[in-house]
């Protein structure tokens, strides 16, 4: 029987449960496990603390949670950054705030 190795993956849609993706393990080697992904090599480390896959669909889905928090974070701070940009340049459109400028050019160096 052909081994298999897990990974969860975003679904199409919003809101409805991840796919599970089951990936047949090709071989071993000392390191990795060389999963056939849909034709193409994958080489994964055994003892990795982050890896593409998993041999568990536990761990798979531990993966997952963490990787969906951690987008959620980026998600955040860019929207935080992007609020502070808006509120500076609305303060800018009602003559509350100075824009700075810089200068993008270069002396020649010849």
């Amino acid at each position: 029987m052909e081994e298999t190795w897990y990974r969860f993956t975003d679904p199409w849609t919003a809101g409805e449960p991840p796919f599970l993706q089951e990936i047949p393990v090709e071989r071993y080697t000392a390191k990795c496990a060389v999963l056939n992904e849909y034709g193409f090599r994958r080489y994964v480390l055994k003892d990795a603390r982050k890896r593409y896959a998993y041999p568990t669909k536990e761990l798979a889905l531990e993966s997952y949670i963490i990787r969906k928090k951690r987008q959620m974070q980026h998600a955040a701070n860019a929207h935080d950054n992007a609020k502070e940009n808006l509120d500076a340049a609305e303060k800018f459109s009602r003559g509350e705030a100075v824009v700075r400028t810089s200068n993008l050019l270069f002396e020649d160096s010849r």
